[in-house]
Formats: C-alpha cells, structure tokens, sequence
C-alpha cells in the first residue's frame, strides 16, 4: 500500500488480498476524505466567483427587476431579491470562506499524518 504521490490529499492503494479485511473500511473511509477535499478545494474558487459576480450585478440586477412587468408582484420581487442578496453577502460567502479554511487544514493534518506514518513505517507495494 502506498499513497499517490502528487496529491493534496494522498489516496492509499491497496491490495485487498494483501491486507487485513478490517483495515479495508478505513482505507475506504480514508481515501473517500481525500476526494471529497480535493472536490471542495478545487470547486470552492468558481462557486466564490460566481457569487460575487451576483453580488458586483446587484445594482443591474434590481434594475431589471424594476423594469421588468411584475405589477403588484414587483415590491416583492425586491424584498425577496435584496433579502437574497444580503444571505449571501452575510452567510453565503463567509461560509464558503470558512469551510475553505477548514478543509484546508484537515488537508494539511492528512498530509503530516501520512509524512508522519510514512517515515516511521515501511510500504507495501501492492
């Protein structure tokens, strides 16, 4: 078993035959970890920029909301889209931001605990 090199998060490559049936739940839970940060990680930057792409348009966008027929829907049609905006000016975007932070640095303590364990145990190649 030995990680992939060149990876955030390294996967573990095993060898069913080869290891012990109990540690191939954690194998999988591990390796599972490793793509859903690098999923995060890599998605993370387009979702922000897409956000803020809305939020640089607010102007345009209540403009067309103006312009637009809504009759007596139009009052609400901006409560709702300024109400929209504000969420994801105060909650969408800093969550975003932390959740970034954090999957950050579980990725970090993977990469440690992998340098960790590879230093202080032998590979397998499988």
């Amino acid at each position: 078993m030995r990680p992939r090199p060149g990876s955030l998060c390294p996967q573990i490559n095993y060898d069913g035959r080869e290891v012990p049936y109990q540690a191939i739940p954690a194998f999988i839970s591990y390796n599972t970890v490793g793509r859903y940060i690098h999923e995060l990680l890599d998605k993370a930057p387009s979702v922000t920029h897409s956000l803020q792409l809305v939020l640089d348009d607010e102007r345009r966008l209540e403009r067309d909301i103006l312009v637009a027929s809504l009759g007596h829907d139009g009052p609400l049609a901006m409560r709702n889209f300024r109400d929209n905006v504000e969420v994801l000016r105060q909650t969408v975007m800093p969550a975003i931001a932390e959740l970034e932070r954090r999957t950050r640095a579980v990725a970090t303590e993977l990469l440690i605990f992998e340098k960790q364990r590879a230093s202080s145990t032998m590979s397998v190649d499988a």
